[in-house]
């Protein structure tokens, strides 16, 4: 399913640290969306 490939990203280690940054603002992003619709739909009940 995955490639070779996938893992050896970690060879360049400025542009791991990006990307891994970049996933982890993702992931914080959609947790505060998330939370957000729910604290509205809750506020609308």
């Amino acid at each position: 399913m995955y490639g070779s490939y996938n893992c050896d990203i970690y060879n360049i280690k400025p542009l791991a640290l990006d990307l891994n940054a970049v996933a982890v603002g993702s992931a914080f992003a959609y947790e505060d969306l998330i939370t957000c619709i729910a604290q509205i739909v809750c506020l609308l009940r």
